[in-house]
């Protein structure tokens, strides 16, 4: 067996070639490439499984990986400016509510400071009893247009993002799908030529016995008339 990717040879035989990756940063994103053996030829690959893959994990995955932290960091942000500015039931103020050290999605952490004293939460804008000014302007964020140049609330804009998805995923799911069925008829297509139907090939069978039958009684034929005429007609006038 012979592969190639491109033009380049990577199994011939017996014969094989190593490929490895390297990592490398484009616009501002760390992504893979192949490479031939241990040298610094690149391998173009643009079809197939392979190629899924690494878009998959160099493109897809890091695009929505970062919607998912614009959306972490905005809420973040916004919270840890009302927080701040309010006061806790200890009087305490100018305390954030999150970790700014955390502003991914997938680290997004509490203060600890707020994580382990409920009464530094700050709810009340003015540190009077009974107000919770602070609290409300939290609650309130969550329908404000501060996503997308102040085009979209939080949960508008990640509904726009799991809805990307969603129609992306079903739209390879469908082109893989077609392509399966594709590959099928065409193999179809080709066994249909090269194969050999067993029934077909019986048919023909038993077509040529019959004509082989029918040759053979019509010899016979031939051969008992040549008889008659040779045999007895010479008898006439002896």
């Amino acid at each position: 067996m012979t592969v190639y990717i491109g033009a380049m040879g990577i199994v011939d035989g017996v014969d094989t070639t190593t490929i490895t990756t390297e990592t490398f940063t484009r616009d501002g994103t760390v992504r893979h490439r192949l490479l031939l053996g241990n040298s610094t030829i690149t391998i173009t690959n643009n079809n197939g499984q392979l190629k899924g893959l690494m878009d998959a994990r160099d493109i897809v995955i890091p695009r929505y990986q970062n919607e998912l932290n614009n959306i972490v960091q905005e809420l973040i942000q916004r919270v840890n400016v009302l927080h701040s500015a309010g006061y806790g039931l200890d009087g305490s103020t100018g305390q954030d509510f999150f970790d700014a050290n955390y502003t991914d999605a997938a680290n997004i952490r509490l203060n600890p400071i707020v994580e382990n004293d409920t009464a530094r939460i700050a709810t009340s804008g003015t540190g009077e009893v009974g107000d919770n000014s602070v609290a409300l302007a939290i609650q309130a964020l969550r329908n404000q247009k501060i996503m997308g140049n102040n085009t979209s609330t939080l949960n508008d804009y990640y509904n726009s993002v799991v809805g990307r998805l969603g129609v992306e995923a079903y739209q390879a799911r469908s082109f893989s799908e077609n392509c399966e069925l594709l590959v099928h008829q065409v193999s179809n297509a080709r066994q249909s030529v090269r194969g050999v139907s067993l029934d077909e090939e019986m048919t023909n069978l038993v077509k040529s016995q019959h004509a082989y039958d029918a040759a053979a009684r019509i010899i016979t034929v031939m051969d008992e008339a040549l008889d008659t005429v040779i045999r007895r007609m010479g008898i006439v006038g002896r």
